[in-house]
């Protein structure tokens, strides 16, 4: 995860070139700056610094947040089931080798744990520590570092020490509103982070080591601080897991697992419930994940292998194709003067370059009497007034090879509700002789405003 997050933006930077990476990976949230307006008029980067750097930055989190704490959304990898991202087999197993021993030592006598009931849970652990963003990247480090009770940890002033200022290249994260990482610890009270001794039924961590602990003949409740403190230690003594204090005061503190000891491979045991049928993932040496208890809260199932399983086909297609690009709108409005409408359309119909246009949002401005190019699919946001408008708009595609698409949302009004229940007439697009009403009204104001503004410049 390590050289995902850091060495892999350098390394696209330089295959793709400064300006083909700015333009391809710039987030939404920086397209505000100066220096990337600029390169959109001139198509070169006036000051490369510090915008393309921050440009990577912000890049290695997306990476970093996909394979943490947004990797259970439906649109990421991992959800498609075609990566796992775990911490190295070899070093669960060199723990779990020490934990059973170590905890009857320091823990209590009476716990009864081999080193395979060891894995499972080492690998439970960390795989819900990932999965809840509590993985040492160094924004959450320093932000840990900086935390204030009330408020949690300090991803402003993390911001400030990486020397960003208040450019706001990564998002200010706020756990209270939208998703976040969530270190665990030890302590209570502590905003932010993942609490592992709260007693309530929605805590996974409590969950989890009852699986294991309950079932074992250890009936007490108060071994866990010190279960969970013993385990965190001997992963920190091999360097899965950093122990983060914050500067004033040590004793609060939490834990993150080090990118560098979690391994991302495309190389998967897909794994599902036989209970509820929760699907799960893990790395394809991690067979001892076989058998184990479902990673679902409550759940009393085992979990087998997913025989025949494969990954979304949708998210493999997408992968796979040459034609991923991101997505550059404009919008073609009898605001613009004519010299900025065709510069619009040339970029569109002509420039391949990453930063040129590829969507244009437009009104009845392309209607009639524009050729707009190799434009294959065309969305109207209603049902247009006659059959007349409807021929002249989706006209405008598949003028070079033929192959068009287009598509028509019916809002909820008369008009569009009559062609949603009969579309047939205005696909026909029998289009009347055209035809003016002198007296009408709209007509009328058109020629007396035209008649006055003409007797002005006149006198």
């Amino acid at each position: 995860m390590e050289e995902i997050t850091n060495d892999l933006p350098e390394q696209l930077s330089a295959d793709l070139g400064g300006e083909a990476f700015l333009a391809r990976f710039i987030s939404w949230d920086q397209v505000w700056r100066s220096e990337f307006v600029e390169f959109l008029k001139t198509g070169e980067i006036i000051r490369p610094d510090p915008i393309l750097a921050d440009t990577r930055m912000r890049l290695g989190w997306e990476y970093f947040s996909e394979l943490t704490y947004r990797s259970h959304t439906s649109q990421t990898l991992e959800a498609a089931r075609l990566i796992a991202a775990e911490p190295f087999t070899a070093k669960v197993v060199s723990v779990a080798e020490r934990l059973p021993d170590a905890l009857r030592e320091h823990v209590d006598p009476m716990i009864r744990m081999d080193e395979l009931q060891a894995r499972m849970f080492l690998s439970g652990l960390l795989q819900q520590m990932r999965r809840r963003g509590a993985v040492g990247h160094p924004y959450v480090r320093l932000a840990m570092e900086r935390y204030k009770k009330g408020k949690g940890p300090g991803y402003f002033e993390a911001m400030i020490a990486l020397g960003l200022g208040k450019r706001q290249v990564l998002p200010f994260i706020r756990p209270r509103r939208f998703a976040a990482p969530l270190p665990v610890t030890l302590r209570s009270n502590m905003e932010g982070y993942e609490q592992l001794l709260r007693n309530h039924s929605s805590n996974w961590y409590m969950d989890w080591a009852d699986r294991f602990f309950l079932s074992g003949g250890v009936f007490s409740g108060a071994i866990y601080p010190q279960l969970f403190r013993k385990t965190f230690d001997l992963l920190e003594a091999e360097g899965v897991v950093r122990r983060v204090e914050q500067q004033e005061d040590q004793a609060l503190s939490g834990y993150v697992i080090e990118p560098s000891a979690i391994l991302v491979s495309d190389r998967v045991l897909r794994l599902c419930c036989d209970r509820c049928s929760r699907q799960e993932i893990a790395l394809a040496d991690d067979e001892h994940r076989i058998g184990s208890p479902c990673t679902r809260i409550a759940c009393s199932g085992k979990l087998r292998g997913d025989e025949g399983a494969t990954g979304n086909p949708h998210m493999q297609g997408l992968m796979a194709s040459p034609r991923n690009h991101r997505v550059v709108a404009r919008e073609h409005t009898g605001i613009l003067d004519s010299d900025k409408r065709r510069e619009l359309e040339t970029q569109f119909i002509t420039s391949e370059k990453p930063w040129s246009p590829n969507l244009i949002s437009a009104t009845p401005t392309l209607e009639m009497g524009i050729d707009i190019g190799d434009l294959s699919t065309l969305l109207l946001c209603s049902v247009p007034p006659l059959q007349a408008n409807y021929v002249q708009r989706i006209g405008r595609t598949g003028r070079r090879d033929g192959n068009s698409l287009n598509l028509t949302i019916a809002n909820a009004r008369p008009h569009d509700l009559q062609f949603w229940e009969d579309p047939g007439t205005m696909l026909l697009g029998e289009v009347g002789a055209p035809g003016v009403y002198l007296e009408a009204i709209a007509v009328l104001r058109r020629q007396v405003a035209a008649y006055t503004s003409g007797q002005s410049r006149l006198a």
